[in-house]
């Protein structure tokens, strides 16, 4: 008996699995994009939820990648305004979740626009996974979400590079009796900020933020051990800036940046040594050679977006006192002062390559400033003056490229070019290239 019932059990067992087999496997959970809201604090943020025609955690992360994957082009959405394509554009999306979308726009859309609610988003679908072409009507985000943000700072890992609270990128080279060789820059800011953020009650109850105000201490450096290609630029400051998002420059919409850094410590540093005679002996002397500057400045800056393409112009001055000179003007002309006074304007240009997989193929920012100087100030270039300083009110250009691929979300392999002089001594870096490691952090 105990024979034919293993068989009858096994026989169950085998019909029950084959049961199984033969049910139709689950359709996969379809998304569904819900609604959007813009965020009044960063105008040019819009955020789109999404939901699934079933509850199945697991199976929606199962085919994550796929939604990923189909919404992520920058090419599938549109953005209008009273149901015609606007001049924004969508220059990056950010799937942040399963059941959330970030799109950053090229440039913001109107107060008007975003008050009266004539901004919606255009999907163009998706086969695979099935997501249908939509429209979506932008709302304003919750008033209570548009809080002041004050101390302590936001440090979450970004890939936004315009904006960030901390910015290290370096590269180190050493080998067996040889001097260990170093190149590195560094961007620290811990601001606080208050926003011009209040309720309009016409035509609908809203609320939009016209200017942000942003404040804190900031250290900014970069150097290398380089003999000829030294930068050797430090900086510590206390910058404040205001934005205003909805500028209107003829019937455009044109972000301006006012910013006023009434402190700014310009300094580098360098250990030499000299032979000098104590008591009839040579003795090697140790000491510090120093440029040290007070400066205050102003810059205006206008932000332009054309995608997906950000563009931003600079125009300031700088002013201020020399604290410190590690070599002195010995013919000064009359009138003479060696106190800063220039005036300086540049452009700053930001854009990513198309997606390879989760990121960017490449993310591509380039910095050009030049300073024109009123009162002569210290420089130093290879194979001129014998490499030693001097003084001179020659025009300053200076250009950082930085090309950037992302391994991890805040953390780049780089590639950076640097050509030109910085403050306070001008060391001349003639076509620096660098390869090395980013981590960026900010909010």
């Amino acid at each position: 008996m105990r024979p034919l019932r293993f068989v009858a059990l096994a026989g169950l067992a085998l019909a029950y699995a084959c049961s199984l087999l033969a049910l139709p496997a689950a359709d996969a959970p379809k998304p569904t994009l819900d609604q959007g809201s813009i965020d009044a604090y960063h105008p040019r943020i819009i955020g789109i939820t999404v939901s699934y025609d079933r509850e199945d955690e697991n199976a929606i992360l199962k085919e994550f990648e796929d939604f990923r994957n189909a919404v992520a082009k920058t090419s599938s959405w549109r953005i209008l305004i009273d149901g015609q394509p606007g001049s924004a554009g969508v220059q990056e999306v950010d799937v942040v979740s399963e059941s959330l979308i970030r799109l950053e726009l090229t440039e913001g859309v109107s107060a008007a626009a975003a008050l009266s609610g004539k901004v919606s988003v255009w999907f163009a679908g998706s086969s695979s996974p099935e997501i249908k072409s939509k429209t979506i009507t932008i709302k304003e985000a919750d008033p209570k979400k548009h809080k002041n943000r004050t101390f302590p700072p936001q440090f979450n890992f970004t890939s936004d590079k315009k904006n960030p609270n901390l910015d290290v990128a370096g590269s180190f080279q050493s080998g067996v009796g040889a001097k260990p060789q170093y190149q590195w820059s560094v961007l620290v800011k811990a601001p606080f900020e208050h926003n011009g953020c209040h309720v309009v009650v016409t035509p609908v109850e809203h609320y939009v933020c016209n200017w942000v105000l942003s404040a804190g201490p900031k250290f900014n450096g970069v150097a290398s051990q380089e003999t000829n290609a030294d930068p050797d630029s430090l900086s510590a400051s206390f910058p404040v800036e205001f934005d205003f998002p909805f500028t209107k420059v003829g019937s455009k919409s044109l972000p301006i940046n006012l910013s006023f850094n009434p402190i700014d410590y310009e300094f580098e540093r360098k250990a030499k040594q000299e032979a000098v005679l104590v008591n009839g002996k040579p003795t090697v002397h140790n000491y510090q050679q120093k440029n040290t500057n007070y400066i205050a400045s102003g810059q205006v800056q206008f932000v332009v977006g054309w995608s997906p393409v950000n563009v931003n112009i600079n125009l300031g001055t700088e002013f201020g006192s020399a604290l410190s000179r590690s070599v002195l003007n010995q013919t000064p002309k009359s009138g003479y002062s060696d106190n800063p006074l220039r005036a300086v304007d540049g452009a700053d240009v930001y854009f990513k390559l198309p997606k390879a997989g989760k990121y960017p193929f490449l993310a591509v920012d380039g910095h050009y400033t030049v300073r024109s100087l009123f009162h002569p100030e210290p420089f130093k270039q290879a194979g001129v003056n014998n490499g030693n300083e001097f003084y001179t009110t020659k025009a300053r250009h200076y250009i950082n490229v930085n090309l950037a691929r992302t391994i991890a979300k805040g953390s780049n392999f780089t590639v950076k070019y640097l050509y030109g002089s910085l403050p306070p001594t001008y060391s001349f870096v003639d076509h620096q290239v660098t390869i090395g490691f980013e981590v960026i952090l900010g909010k």
